[in-house]
């Protein structure tokens, strides 16, 4: 029975063995940590008897990869899929501006929701369409030089209209600031969300935990197709003979009972490893940016909405929990160093200047998350140097969120290399 080592027990590893599995193929995944989901997971707040993320996410109906991954482990009804676009976004004043594709059929209802987005001037709308009118023909590389910021400007987008609607796309997808990231790779998420149907741009939110919906079922499903997990377990060396892999080298055994090896780790992991990064020519160093969550528990919650988005604020997102609220803010370089003080006092005064019926004294806990190496920085050089990845050599595929993709550091990104990295091994099986 041939079998495959998996290194690695984040979504991508987890992935990899999950599409693996499915098509009978047997796997043996090794994760140094003591659990699998790598920075996607949720824990118990014990205070509280709830049930937290690590980091809130919102996932994209165009997830195909992801919602695949969920078929597969039977999970897909751990999440929530809306009928169709809908965010409510808060401006400074309290006000609540709709963006909204409930009316008409698509694309027809992206117009009139775009059109009757009111945070934006009439022009500034107009501006906005013709923007998606020129991107649609446009081939993504055509923009390769470009930072976001850049290609904006170009394309007379005006201050608000960057504050009001494109920066909170932007910082939600790819988690940097817009001269920091690659326009190539802002537009072929672009046309990915409004151009491939109105499935695509829903927001759909986990039903539960992280971990709940993406790991629990996995880890069942794997067991149950005669895979193995080893947790706590860490790879120290591979040891190369011939051009291929021939032992897995770990803290508690060496492993030569395999055909192939999956290297699912972060790019600050891979390099621990010389002969790998020197066989596939990894060159460069990603630069990363962290997001920060504060979670808030509440006596009374005067939220009324799943989730808000806010303009122009340190807080981007709020979703609600009811008994509490999660509070997230992308590209937070400058909270790092902040104190949970500063950081709780600056992110109150924000809700109650913007949301008349919260005060502070509703507050009956709080608790910050700082990932400080939540995902990559998309730069241009970045990209450029994504594209031109070696992903193979050997008998070893190299998998991750910042493997050649063309998608940025997101879940649909890692559970797409697992998908890749199966899809290369069942080729010659």
């Amino acid at each position: 029975m041939k079998k495959v080592i998996v290194v690695g027990g984040g979504l991508s590893g987890l992935s990899t063995a999950v599409f693996l599995a499915n098509k009978g193929i047997k796997t043996h995944l090794i994760e140094a940590s003591p659990k699998l989901g790598g920075r996607t997971y949720s824990f118990n707040e014990n205070d509280f008897q709830t049930e937290i993320d690590n980091g809130q996410h919102i996932l994209m109906g165009c997830y195909n990869y992801t919602f695949d991954f969920l078929k597969n482990i039977d999970a897909l009804d751990r999440v929530e899929f809306q009928k169709n676009l809908n965010v409510n976004f808060v401006n400074q004043k309290g006000e609540i501006n709709k963006l909204s594709g409930d009316k008409l059929f698509y694309p027809f209802n992206l117009l009139i929701g775009i059109l009757g987005y009111k945070a934006l001037s009439i022009h500034e709308r107009i501006s906005i369409l013709n923007f998606f009118l020129k991107i649609l023909i446009a081939k993504p590389n055509e923009y390769k030089n470009y930072t976001t910021f850049d290609l904006l400007k170009n394309f007379k987008q005006t201050e608000n209209s960057i504050k009001s609607f494109w920066e909170i796309i932007h910082v939600g997808t790819l988690n940097t600031e817009l001269k920091l990231s690659s326009a190539e790779l802002f537009v072929r998420i672009l046309k990915t969300i409004f151009f491939t149907g109105n499935h695509s741009t829903k927001i759909v939110l986990p039903k539960f935990g992280l971990s709940k919906v993406f790991i629990e079922n996995a880890v069942s499903f794997l067991e149950r197709n005669g895979s193995e997990i080893s947790l706590s377990e860490r790879v120290t060396d591979f040891k190369i003979n011939e051009g291929s892999i021939k032992k897995v080298v770990t803290n508690k055994r060496e492993i030569v009972n395999f055909d192939k090896v999956v290297l699912s780790v972060p790019q600050f992991a891979l390099n621990k490893f010389d002969s790998i990064t020197e066989s596939l020519n990894i060159d460069f160093e990603l630069k990363y940016s962290p997001i920060l969550s504060v979670h808030i528990w509440l006596n009374e919650n005067p939220f009324n909405e799943k989730f808000y988005g806010l303009i122009d604020s340190d807080i981007h997102w709020i979703f609600n929990h009811n008994k509490h609220v999660t509070l997230v803010t992308s590209s937070a370089e400058r909270f790092m160093n902040q104190s949970e003080d500063e950081i709780s006092e600056k992110f109150i005064k924000e809700l109650e200047t913007r949301f008349s019926d919260f005060n502070k004294n509703k507050i009956i806990g709080l608790k910050i998350i700082k990932e400080k190496r939540a995902t990559f920085i998309p730069s241009v050089e970045t990209e450029e140097k994504r594209l031109n990845l070696k992903r193979m050599f050997g008998n070893l595929i190299i998998s991750g969120d910042w493997t050649n993709t063309e998608l940025p550091s997101t879940i649909e990104g890692a559970i797409k290399s697992g998908f890749l990295a199966a899809s290369e091994i069942k080729k010659e099986y």
